[in-house]
């Protein structure tokens, strides 16, 4: 084999395990949504430092396959009223298809003080067991008074 077919062939080899990295599942990813619940930033006047937050995961499996959720993570990716740091937290909650469930999540954040509170935005990681294998879902909700 000549030098300039191996170059080739090697060219060659990035592309096919690209494709192959990028097979999409035979059914559609569900729909997240994270709603705060608690505490009403608005209510009161808080302190800077930690501060309990409530939050309801709202999870909607739109195929026709169930999902397992594995684990959640939330982080908040820039600034805003306050700011999460959460370890990745293993569950193991069946999604049937076409049905839709509500989790109740309880955090730890961290207030900034400020006493006009700023939106947050909040990326969330979930992973999921599916027929055909593990899948993540990276989600962003804006969260605002």
């Amino acid at each position: 084999m000549s030098i300039r077919r191996w170059f080739v062939s090697m060219a060659i080899v990035p592309v096919l395990a690209g494709c192959v990295a990028a097979v999409v599942p035979p059914f559609p990813a569900p729909d997240i949504h994270l709603i705060q619940v608690g505490p009403r930033l608005t209510d009161a006047i808080y302190f800077p430092g930690p501060i309990q937050l409530r939050y309801q995961l709202i999870i909607h499996n739109r195929s026709q396959v169930p999902f397992v959720l594995r684990s959640v993570g939330l982080r908040t990716p820039g600034p805003g009223a306050y700011r999460l740091r959460t370890e990745t937290r293993s569950m193991r909650t069946v999604i049937p298809p076409g049905e839709t469930v509500t989790l109740n999540l309880a955090v730890w954040g961290r207030w900034r003080g400020d006493l006009l509170p700023e939106p947050v935005t909040i990326r969330g990681i979930a992973d999921f067991d599916t027929p055909s294998g593990p899948m993540r879902h990276v989600f962003f909700e804006r969260i605002s008074e």
